[in-house]
Order: C-alpha cells, then structure tokens, then sequence
C-alpha cells in the first residue's frame, strides 16, 4: 500500500521512470533524479521494514512464482539467501520463523509456529485482555498496576539487572521451545512455565477458598498473556498451613515437583529470625534439576537475595511494606466508600489493609463457606486480589520485554556488523542455535553457583559438625514425605496411585488416603489385603495415615451455621504411623521408586538420615494414644520409647535441629550410616520402628541425604 502511494504521486504514465528522466535537462533531470532516488529508497525500505509479510505472501502463491530447488551456494557466510533470486523472500522469512535444531544447520519452517511480529500482536491483544480484568476489579485506580509501578523496583525488589536479565532468559527460552516443538494437544507436548509456592497458613489462603488465593488470582490474569505465546502457566498453591521452610526445604523436588521456573518462598511468619533454614532454602533451589528463580515474600531476608544473585541466580523480593497499597483510597474518609470498585471498597482503612472497622468486617467472602482460619494475620480476598494481579503484571511486562528483545535482536540482524565474529551473528532467535546460546548461559550460571562458597550461616546444622552439614546444604538429600500437597504424591511415586489435576492452583483429586485412625488393620505379620507393601518381606510398612480428617470433611461438619459441601484448602498433615502393639515395622527408604524419581544419577548416599515427627493440631493424632516424638529415640536399656535400626545398627539417640526436625546418631554419637549401598542398594537403608511402650510415633519426613 505505502508502494502503491508513493507511485500514485509520481503520477500515472505508461513511460518508465528511466524514460522520463531522459526527457529532463537542468533543473528539471535533477529534480527527477532527486524523486526517482526517494522513489527507489522508500521501495527498498518497503521490502526491509516488510520481509515477513513479503515472504508469507510468496509462501501463500508459490504456485505463482518461478522457483528452483534450494541450492547451498547461494546463501551468504550467515545463512542468508540471494536476495534476486525468486524464492529468496520465502527462504529468508523461513530462517527467520524457525533456525537450526541444534543438530546442525536445518529449517523449521514446519515447526516453528509463528514469527516474533505474530507474536507480539497477540501479546498486545493478550495485555489489553488483561487490563479489562484490572479495570473490572480497580476501575480508576487500575494505574496502581501500571509499567511504572510495577516495574518501579520496589514493591518487587531485584539486587540489579543480572536478575531481571535471567527471569527474561527463562521466559525467551520456553518461547522458543514452545514455537520449535511445542502445542500439542497432548499435555506432555505443551511448554510449561510453573510457579510454585511454598509458605505457610497466609500463603496458603486460610480463611479464603483457593481460587482466592494470590497464586490463583495470579494465574488468572498472567496465564493470558503466557497462552499468547504458546505457552502453558501452571501456578501451584503450595502452601502448607504452620510449616516452616527447614522440612520442606530438604524435600523440595519431591513435594514441589522437578519442573519448577519460579520458586516463591513465603514463611516468613513461622520462619522467624531463622535465617539459617532460608540458607538451606536457597541452596537446595541452585541444585534443583531446573534451577529456578527466586521470588521471596519477605523484607527482612532482601540481602541474602543480593548474594543469590552474586551466585549465579535469578532472585526478586516482593516486599510487603513497599508496595503500593497507600495509593488506594481510605474507606474510613472517602465520602462513598461503597461507590468504588470492588478491589478497592473497604480495602484500606486507618492506612491498613484489612485490618480496622468495615474493612475488617468485609476482609473475607467465602458466600455459603466459613472456612477455617479467618483470623487476623491472615490475608483477606482483597489483599490476595491485590497481590495475585501485582505479580502478574510484574511477569507479564518481563515477557512483553523477552519477546520485544529478541524481537530487535532479529532486526539488528539485518545489519549485521562487519566486526561481530561471535558464533551467532546472524542466527535469529526462533531457532534451536539460539536456544542453546540461553541453555549454555544458564549452565554457566548454574556452574558460578556450584562453585561459590558454601555460606557459614548454618544455625544448629553445625550440631552434625559443621563439614557434614555443608555437604547437605549442597548434597542431593532425598525426601519421603507424606504432607500434602505434595507432588509424588499426586504422581503415584510414592504409593502407585496416580491423582488427577483438577482445579486452578494444582488441587488434584483421587488422592488415596490410605489408611485413618478408625480403619487401621489390626497388627500382626504383612497380609494380602495391606494397600502397601514393605520391600522387607517379613514386615509391614509403617502405617500411611491421613490424620487431618476433620479438615478433610465438607465444611457443613463443623457446626457452622452456613456450612458447604466444597473442600477449599487441600495442605494436610499427613504422615506414617507406628503404634506400640504393632512390634517392629520397617521399609528401605528411599523407596525404589523415590530413587529412580530424584536421585540425579547420583546413588551413593553422604550418610546422613533425618526424621520429622508430624504436626498434631485439633485433636488429630488423639486416636492413636501417647505421641512420642523423635526425641523420645534411644535405646530401651536406657529408657529409649522408641528403638530404630538402620541396616540393623541400633539408633542410640536423635539430636535436634530445629523443634519439629532430628538426625539420627549412632554408637558414639556418629551422624554417619555410610553410603547406603549394602546388598546392591542404590543409597537406600533398611529402616526398622518399633514403639516400646504404649502410643506411636507420627512422622512427616524421612530425609535421607
């Protein structure tokens, strides 16, 4: 069309340009020389500034084009064809959209799914989509969620642009991977981008529904903008009601899953001052097979984040004093407070979310559901409204970025430089080159993390001996755990019952319970109707026991006046259970399947076995008598309530790390049980229980390392 103007003002003849410029002299030939040069100029930048939609018009009427098989000899030193020959525009929009594999130069104009302007016009679509959901819920107030408030660097923190930089290199990469090979209907074939969180109760949305939740509300508005691009959020709701991160940062590939880009930590409430379990936090995520990024829900632990990122990680702060709540209006001396929109009415009052008059009258709405939990240091609606579509926008305007990089980068390429003698000049982004060129940078940062000093803030670890408990901080330690949420649960790794996703936030269904306080099989040797079976033949496993069963119940059984028939939190205490009268009990752990799952092809074990006594609230462990916890071990020639063999050495006492969490020692106090490699084993330990007066023991954990 632009062409076809400029010919328009040239005016209509049958002569051609050149003829008509032959016919001038003076003043005339040169102001016909002047327009036949801008002439020439607009149609070459026409051709420049338009390939894509060149080439796709080519492609389209191939028929129509004289064309000849592709022939090596033609393309220049970078992979670019001869522009004058006919099937040149195709070829080169072609190279644009797909690249190399990475086994060697090869097209993918079959598998590359859209080009980068295809792209950023659905980002833009996408964006516009995701500010109507804003505008629906803060009307006026909708700039709160703006590029300058988001992107400002102080409600969500980042030590520098090295951090910003990797969270964009994660988003390029599975853009790439999602245009080269992804988009299947089949699940497995769809390029994912997770978050997860782990935290406790507030996290966990106590006294809301989960689809409440700020990872949820989260999901909802970014996963917009991700399925744009071909790209599949996931936003797991992790959360675990009064669980601190020690435990769970020992069993984080197998409760959080081995498919992780974002990792959220937010315990700060039952953290505390424990600096130290966030080190182990921190630690564990550089060894995660996927490396994730680091978003932290926490002012107080900001600077630790600034040695993550010295440490080769991505790693971000969302800092709950800074954000930008003061930009809402008071309820408490605004004229009308019911007339603003729904996010914003009786959000702030005395300059507090949630927290003073209606404001508080109003934090939860769970309609037909009283929900356990509705107490005061736990978020309301609004305020996981808020947070949930303050992160996303954060990450949508990262991904807008990534794209808008590679973008012009590819333009960039049009010009290349006669000095640029790096591997990829000329490589476009679309393609599998470029791809590994990210892959390798992320390896290399993976490399500077493994080889940075392991940190000397290490709290009771050092009660193992400060070298043994370096080597868990960077060790590969295996978790059984049985809490829930808990992906080898819902994956069947642990008991062979697969679950089924079933709701926004990760909420899957189908999960076995296995066993409760009243349906325990009475004791006596393995039988053919146990739901598991000990790999030691001659014992059964200690009982799997779903012990939160009051919270497991639709809400109507509480007695409140509006009960409802919906489960609305899924995190339960689960845990294995030994009573006295079932003698001795005993599995391998890690179980066979765990070590196939999470051993990282590494089998030999450091040695080192720790155990976490499950968490009894409400009365739930009351069924099963006197709980004896892990400090309670010992032999019973000294008065040990409870005897455990590894590979039938005698446990001779458990040594606390933290209130809930102990390592077993052995003669002499030694933390050490060897590699694990007796009889053939692949860092496993044949682990026996047995309670010696009445009551049982409940534990969550069995983390051997």
């Amino acid at each position: 069309g632009e062409m076809e103007a400029l010919v328009d003002r040239m005016g209509a003849t049958t002569a051609s340009p050149l003829d008509r410029l032959a016919g001038y002299s003076g003043k005339n030939y040169r102001r016909g020389q002047a327009c036949f040069l801008l002439l020439l100029f607009a149609c070459v930048s026409v051709l420049i500034l338009r390939y894509e939609e060149i080439g796709e018009w080519f492609s389209a009427h191939e028929e129509d084009v004289e064309t000849k098989p592709d022939d090596p000899d033609r393309e220049s030193k970078w992979g670019f064809p001869d522009f004058s020959l006919p099937s040149a525009v195709s070829t080169v929009t072609d190279w644009f959209k797909g690249g190399d594999k990475g086994e060697g130069v090869g097209r993918l104009s079959d598998e590359a799914r859209r080009s980068l302007p295809d792209l950023l016009k659905a980002l833009s679509t996408a964006r516009i989509r995701i500010d109507e959901m804003i505008e629906a819920d803060y009307g006026e107030y909708s700039f709160v969620f703006s590029r300058n408030e988001t992107m400002k660097g102080t409600g969500i923190w980042w030590p520098s642009e090295k951090s910003l930089s990797r969270l964009k290199r994660r988003m390029k990469r599975k853009i790439i991977e999602a245009q080269l090979r992804g988009g299947g209907e089949n699940d497995e074939e769809t390029v994912k981008f997770t978050w997860v969180t782990g935290g406790h109760s507030a996290s966990a949305a106590h006294g809301d529904l989960m689809e409440q939740s700020y990872d949820v509300t989260l999901l909802k508005a970014a996963e917009v903008a991700f399925d744009a691009l071909d790209v599949t959020l996931k936003s797991k709701h992790y959360g675990m009601g009064s669980m601190g991160s020690f435990e769970l940062g020992l069993c984080q590939d197998e409760v959080y899953g081995l498919d992780i880009d974002i990792l959220n930590w937010d315990f700060g409430m039952t953290d505390g001052r424990n600096y130290w379990w966030y080190q182990l936090w921190v630690d564990q995520a550089g060894l995660h097979p996927t490396f994730p990024i680091l978003f932290t829900n926490n002012d107080a632990r900001k600077n630790m984040n600034d040695d993550c990122e010295k440490r080769g990680q991505g790693a971000f702060n969302v800092q709950w004093k800074e954000l930008p709540r003061n930009l809402f209006p008071d309820s408490d001396t605004h004229p009308n407070p019911s007339s603003l929109p729904r996010g914003v009415a009786n959000y702030m009052c005395g300059g507090q979310a949630e927290q003073t008059n209606k404001c508080k009258d109003e934090k939860f709405d769970t309609k037909w559901c009283d929900c356990r939990g509705k107490v005061s240091w736990h978020p309301g609606w609004k305020d996981h409204l808020f947070m949930g579509r303050f992160m996303a926008l954060f990450l949508v305007e990262n991904l807008i970025d990534a794209v808008k990089e590679m973008r012009e980068r590819d333009l960039s390429l049009l010009s290349p430089s006669e000095n640029d003698t790096s591997s990829l000049a000329g490589v476009p982004s679309l393609s599998g080159e470029y791809l590994n060129h990210l892959l390798a940078e992320e390896e290399a940062d993976r490399q500077l993390f493994q080889e940075s000093t392991v940190s000397d803030n290490i709290g009771s670890g050092d009660l193992m001996g400060e070298g043994n408990w370096k080597k868990i901080l960077r060790g590969n330690p295996i978790c059984h755990s049985l809490r829930l949420p808990n992906q080898a649960r819902f994956d069947g790794i642990i008991d062979g019952v697969v679950a089924t996703e079933a709701a926004p936030g990760s909420y899957y269904s189908g999960v076995d319970q296995h066993y409760k306080w009243n349906t325990l099989p009475k004791p006596g040797p393995p039988s053919a109707n146990d739901s598991l079976k000990s790999a030691i033949s001659s014992l059964r496993p200690p009982w799997m026991m779903a012990t939160d069963q009051e919270m497991r119940k639709p809400m109507k059984y509480y007695g409140y006046e509006n009960g409802c028939n919906l489960t609305v939190s899924h995190d339960f205490r689960d845990g294995f259970v030994v009573r006295h009268q079932d003698d001795w009990m005993g599995d391998i752990y890690p179980l066979d399947s765990e070590v196939e799952a999470f051993s990282r092809g590494k089998y030999e074990r450091e040695g080192f076995i720790i155990m976490c006594d499950g968490q009894c609230f409400f009365s739930n462990c009351n069924p099963g008598g006197q709980r004896w916890e892990m400090k309670h071990v010992g032999l019973p020639e000294k008065n040990g309530n409870v005897s455990i063999l590894v590979d039938d050495k005698p446990v001779t006492g458990a040594v606390a790390l933290m209130s809930d969490c102990y390592f077993l020692v052995g003669e002499g106090g030694n933390p050490n049980w060897g590699p694990g490699t007796a009889n053939g084993r692949k860092g496993q330990y044949e682990i026996k229980f047995k309670v010696e007066r009445p009551g049982m023991i409940h534990v969550s954990s069995l983390i051997v390392a």
